[in-house]
This record gives C-alpha cells, structure tokens and sequence, in this order.
C-alpha cells in the first residue's frame, strides 16, 4: 500500500492530521512505520479493520491471478479461514522429518540395544 492512502484515510481525523507536517512533500518523507503507528496509535480499530479488509482483498487478487485456490472440506475450510495464526518455528516432529532421526524407542528397546 502507497504511504498516500494512509494518509487519506487519516484525513477525516484531525488529531491525526495535526500529528503529521502541513506541507505534503514533507509527510511523504515519513518513515511508513511511523506514519502507521501515529494513526493507529490515534485511531485504534477502525484503522486495524481497513487494512485487514485491504490486505484480504489484495490476498484474494493475487490468489484467482495465479489460481492458487484448491478443493478443501468445507469444514476444514471455515477453520483455515478463521484461523490468522502462523507458525514459523521448528517444532518436534521437524527433527524426526531427518534422515538420520531415530524414532522414539521405548525404555526396552533402549536397554535391548544395550544388550
């Protein structure tokens, strides 16, 4: 998103408006986190749900492009969809995924092996 349309959502807000320079050439000279974090701090929610609503449509666009859609349950489907969490750690099973990943033994085995 251009650093403009925040600014025009902002306009109708005066107390965020007055946070920023009069002139235009010097607001677009902003840091974009900072002129972000200026109107939310400002403006709260309705700012928050703009952007989700802006950057869902922008998710559905790209998506038909490219047709990145797939057949999913729909059961499965309302929860991925409901769902905004990612993960990006490395959990357990990432190390049983290598090739030289031993599975769990059990106590016996491990005391077999030591026979």
């Amino acid at each position: 998103m251009k650093i403009e349309a925040f600014y025009e959502f902002a306009e109708p807000y005066p107390e965020v408006m007055r946070a920023f320079p009069l002139v235009k050439h010097e607001r677009l000279n902003l840091p974009r986190q900072y002129v972000i974090n200026v109107i939310y701090t400002l403006i709260g929610q309705p700012f928050r749900a703009w952007v989700d609503r802006l950057v869902d449509t922008r998710h559905e666009e790209i998506a038909e492009q490219k047709q990145l859609f797939i057949e999913m349950d729909p059961e499965i489907a309302n929860i991925y969809n409901q769902s905004k969490a990612v993960s990006t750690s490395q959990g357990s099973s990432f190390n049983l995924m290598k090739a030289s990943a031993k599975r769990r033994r059990s106590k016996k085995q491990i005391e077999e092996e030591k026979k």
